[in-house]
């Protein structure tokens, strides 16, 4: 591999970044291939330079090795925010707490302060999971489907497009079951601020609630919004438990269709 120049030139870190690139799937698999391609290219150099001195070789490569692994992890956390929209939830926790500072004191009368935390916490959360992981997913996702669909209709034109048929339906299914979990999604978002806004009553007004002896009505209030917190999400689970087989199911149709009629071509030939 030493005698390859694309791979030595692209070693000292520029390859294991290339696997953190790969499908989160992959990722820890793709990282550990390009690191080892990279260790054994590093090792056949020091090897090589020391002239036999194989004790001296392996003391260099370790050197080397380490600061490159220190190198790649210092440039994963870098550019981590890009992935992670680490940077943009920051900017957004900022913006909505300056905003926050400007607002006029009959909104916070009007609004309870759980409700106002669940926001700048969770709410906030589903925003950076937008901005990061689904724009990444997103583009993994028509990349694959872009490559994929060419080479299918390179090696078999008339095949590829039966197979995209059954998938045609995807669109469809993505579209009616993304509209019912995000009406539940928002539904389970405005319960949790409700079970955020209780406890938050609760402890900044615990010495009201002791001396009145209001302890069981208000413990009996919270469980009250953590069973309906609960049964909601169960409804979540319910659809989501049946989106992933449908599209399970489209994607085998599709298989199943290539290869009855892939068959019916050799039988006929």
């Amino acid at each position: 591999m030493r005698d390859r120049e694309p791979v030595r030139n692209w070693s000292r870190g520029r390859v294991t970044l290339l696997g953190d690139a790969a499908h989160p799937t992959l990722q820890y698999m793709a990282q550990g291939a390009c690191m080892a391609m990279e260790d054994a290219v590093c090792l056949a150099d020091k090897i090589t330079e020391a002239a036999g001195a194989y004790e001296q070789a392996f003391q260099a490569y370790q050197q080397q090795r380490y600061l490159r692994t220190t190198r790649v992890q210092l440039t994963s956390r870098l550019y981590g925010h890009v992935f992670h929209a680490e940077g943009a939830s920051a900017d957004l926790r900022n913006a909505f707490f300056a905003h926050l500072e400007t607002l006029p004191l009959s909104y916070f009368q009007a609004n309870r302060t759980g409700d106002l935390m669940s926001r700048a916490t969770n709410d906030l959360n589903a925003v950076r999971m937008l901005i990061g992981p689904a724009v990444m997913y997103t583009l993994s996702t028509l990349l694959t489907f872009v490559i994929a669909t060419t080479l299918m209709l390179s090696i078999n034109t008339r095949l590829a497009l039966l197979s995209l048929i059954p998938l045609s339906l995807v669109s469809l299914v993505v579209y009616y079951f993304g509209r019912v979990i995000h009406r539940r999604f928002e539904t389970i978002q405005a319960q949790l601020s409700e079970i955020s806004a209780i406890a938050q009553e609760n402890l900044s007004g615990v010495r009201v609630v002791r001396a009145y002896g209001q302890e069981s009505f208000e413990l009996a209030r919270f469980r009250a919004a953590n069973t309906e917190y609960l049964r909601r999400n169960r409804r979540l689970i319910v659809v989501q438990g049946m989106y992933f087989p449908s599209m399970g199911l489209l994607m085998g149709v599709a298989m199943v269709l290539v290869l009855w009629l892939r068959s019916e071509e050799h039988t006929s030939e």
